[in-house]
């Protein structure tokens, strides 16, 4: 499950300014023989766009060598090269293509220092970001390939962006008055190159502001001579227009004074500077690159404020804030959301506000409250034009906020409300919000698990259709928590690369960290805990640092989950006291309730049992009704109580054949059938326990939950052996047989105990028939 969670960060970074380097996870690798290279610079040079099977068998191996089987080796090695990031290479349409946000290269690193250059205000600045883009070059573009004429279009290109970039670091020095140290490699350049005419034009303006006319002006001539020499032409206009210039001293020319402290810019330099920075800085982040995004950002803020224009200032610290939490540094965020959110009150800018309301929404739940985020994401939708673009995105996010609530009387209002949109509009992202609902709302209303599933397919195509990043990840989310209470955990395990694609995509940072949390949960169905509690306290941890509101509580349930996988009882109760006393949620309660039990508390258990069982289910908790009443039946089961079991076993009834899913969706207590069947044996209904335990073992098997098979096989012998017939005495050795050799044991001393308990239980003598 590891490769999960470094599918997430598996970014490639690539250097193709010089000799090609490659790193996948900060670490190099290597490409293999020279075709393999070859093959990967192709597909990299039309990155996030299909190469057809035809062109790279062309471009590669020269058409008469090459043929779909030796392409199809060449992409096999390739991939199995890049590793965990294997699966940037898709096939689609009939070719190959490198997926776009799965890659980083210096070229990026290169086209945003440019940009960022041309809109600095202060020529040295300028000059100094010139300077850092030129510093990425190792030598010449694709360097060491063999055969590069595959390429020479981008090398071409590339060069020609280098020259300029050089020579706009030239003119912002001019410009900054730093002519005298610019002569010497002026000097150099313009004797090597003597055919460009900017080079000789720039060492004569140079050589003029230090003093030297004459020499500038045979800085000019040497340049006209060789292109009269050698290729017959004449300079342009600019050249004579220099050269007079030189001649009559003309004041244009001048060294600059001294610029004075303020900038005078006006209203369109600052516009395209917001415009700027900002498309470089979201083209950062998806990239993978939040971290040097956010200085383009901030500069987009600073030119938005200079600016003056309030909706612009909104907008510009709403994409701050979001970047600032992709780049881990979320304590910053809240200031700037604040400020950003009274602004556009103030300027009566509603559409800023939705914009602040889904920067907020994006770093998931305040306070583990609902209410308050919905309540958020509504107060710019009350006022907002039907069908205005921000409410698409608003009840998008209102959708994905509802899987953490009750089926409020709120759902069927929103719900009303995308599917009016969709009919209105007929925009294809409407249509996905709607599709999304469906299947946001299928599981608190307790539709059929195949429903659910057919409700969640159908939002993910709408998502796709409709090529909005945010979209997919709700709709992803919604797939994983239907196949999670199906019990589908190797099709959820199947699905995290895809959702770690859309993740990487989308401006929501909570859906960067539940990436992290789905693959959490599908290594506790399957029982690989090693270095888990680490894993999810190293997630705790980056989503702390990027303001995730929400991954205290979620990360919270998986570590309890895996303590109690390791018995680390009396640790687990200490760390829930506080939540217990404070009364936050009946799961926990029950969950408590289940830790008495096994440490032996057993009449405040049997206390905490009773009081699930008797209490009422109104819809702010009636999605927690199916674990907590799975942790009471448990309870009932380990202290012995046969009617508080019998009553827990009932009143589980309606959740036979789905896993129970905790939190939000990224754990599960197993099939409700195991928890129902356990305590059915306990209240000594064993026919009906062996139903159950059958059906629950089944379920756990297909769907690639391990260690919810291997509980559920425990539990089943133990039922069987308390039936006690022969034939059923010698299944239940056989399942202990099987079990004892499943690696979960070893992984789950919880397991394990279990394991030797109802070992005992079928080798007792008297379980055997006449003993």
């Amino acid at each position: 499950m590891r490769r999960y969670i470094a599918a997430v960060g598996a970014l490639i970074e690539v250097g193709v300014l010089g000799p090609l380097e490659v790193q996948v996870d900060g670490r190099p690798v290597s490409l293999g023989g020279a075709r393999t290279r070859l093959l990967f610079c192709r597909l990299l040079a039309e990155r996030g766009r299909v190469v057809p099977d035809w062109r790279l068998r062309e471009d590669v191996w020269g058409g008469h060598e090459g043929s779909d089987a030796v392409l199809k080796v060449g992409i096999s090695r390739l991939r199995a090269a890049l590793g965990p990031a294997a699966d940037a290479v898709r096939r689609e349409r009939r070719g190959y293509l490198l997926v776009r946000t799965d890659v980083v290269g210096d070229e990026d690193r290169f086209d945003a220092l440019v940009a960022e250059a041309r809109i600095a205000r202060d020529p040295l600045a300028a000059a100094d970001l010139y300077a850092r883009s030129l510093s990425l070059w190792r030598g010449e573009p694709f360097a060491d390939l063999d055969a590069p004429d595959a390429l020479r279009a981008v090398c071409d290109r590339l060069r020609r962006q280098r020259d300029l970039a050089d020579f706009e670091r030239i003119q912002a020095l001019l410009a900054a008055g730093r002519h005298r140290e610019l002569v010497p490699d002026l000097e150099a350049a313009a004797a090597a190159r003597p055919e460009r005419e900017p080079l000789a034009m720039s060492l004569a303006l140079a050589l003029y502001r230090c003093g030297h006319q004459v020499e500038a002006l045979a800085a000019l001539h040497r340049t006209e001579r060789h292109l009269r020499t050698e290729f017959g032409v004449s300079p342009g206009e600019p050249f004579r227009a220099l050269e007079h210039a030189l001649l009559t001293h003309d004041a244009s020319i001048a060294a600059p004074a001294a610029r004075p402290t303020g900038d005078g810019a006006d209203g369109d330099r600052l516009r395209r500077e917001v415009e700027v920075s900002a498309r470089a800085a979201d083209a950062l982040v998806t990239a993978g690159a939040p971290a040097e995004a956010v200085r383009l950002a901030t500069r987009a803020c600073d030119a938005a404020r200079e600016l003056g224009d309030a909706p612009t200032v909104v907008r510009c610290l709403a994409r701050l804030g979001r970047i600032l939490s992709l780049a881990e540094r979320g304590d910053e965020v809240d200031p700037l959301l604040d400020e950003a959110a009274e602004l556009a009150r103030r300027a009566g800018d509603a559409a800023g506000l939705a914009h602040v309301a889904l920067t907020r929404f994006g770093r998931g739940l305040v306070g583990d409250d609902p209410d308050s985020l919905l309540a958020l994401l509504a107060e710019p939708l009350a006022v907002l034009a039907p069908d205005a673009p921000e409410c698409i995105d608003l009840l998008c996010a209102a959708m994905h906020q509802l899987v953490y609530t009750a089926d409020s009387p709120s759902a069927d209002a929103l719900l009303g409300r995308a599917e009016l949109l969709a009919d209105r509009t007929g925009d294809p992202r409407a249509l996905a919000v709607a599709r999304a609902a469906r299947a946001v709302l299928a599981p608190l209303r307790g539709v059929p698990v195949a429903e659910q599933q057919a409700a969640a397919r159908a939002a993910i195509e709408a998502a796709e259709v409709s090529g909005d990043a945010n979209l997919r990840v709700v709709a992803l989310h919604g797939r994983a928590r239907a196949l999670l209470e199906a019990g589908r955990v190797d099709e959820v395990a199947s699905l995290l690369d895809e959702f770690a694609f859309a993740a990487r995509q989308s401006q929501f940072p909570f859906a960067w960290i539940r990436i992290h949390l789905l693959a959490h949960a599908v290594d506790l169905a399957r029982g690989d805990l090693d270095g888990l509690s680490d894993r999810v306290l190293a997630t705790l941890a980056t989503g702390r640092r990027m303001g995730v509101a929400s991954v205290g509580g979620t990360t919270l349930v998986q570590l309890a989950t895996v303590w109690s996988e390791e018995a680390r009882y009396p640790e687990l109760l200490a760390m829930l006291a506080p939540r217990v006393a404070a009364g936050t949620s009946p799961g926990w309660e029950a969950f408590h309730a289940w830790l008495q039990a096994h440490v032996g508390d057993a009449d405040e258990a049997r206390r905490a049992v009773r009081a699930v069982l008797g209490r009422p289910w109104p819809r702010a908790v009636a999605r927690e009704r199916p674990y907590v009443l799975a942790f009471a039946a448990e309870a009932a089961a380990v202290l012995g109580e046969p009617a508080d079991a019998g009553a827990a076993a009932d009143a589980l009834a309606d959740q036979a054949g789905r896993f129970l899913v905790l939190g939000h969706a990224t754990s599960t207590y197993g099939p409700a059938d195991r928890a129902r069947g356990v305590a059915l044996s306990a209240a000594g209904r064993h026919d009906e326990a062996v139903l159950a335990l059958d059906a629950a073992r089944s379920l756990a098997a297909a769907g690639g939950a391990v260690l919810w098979a291997d509980r559920s096989a425990l539990d089943l012998a133990g039922a069987l052996a308390a039936r006690g017939e022969a034939v059923d005495v010698e299944r239940a050795r056989v399942l202990v047989d099987q079990v004892r050799r499943s690696p979960c044991v070893v992984a789950s001393a919880r397991l394990a105990g279990e394991l030797a308990r109802v070992d005992a239980a079928v080798s007792r003598p008297s379980s055997r028939p006449g003993g």
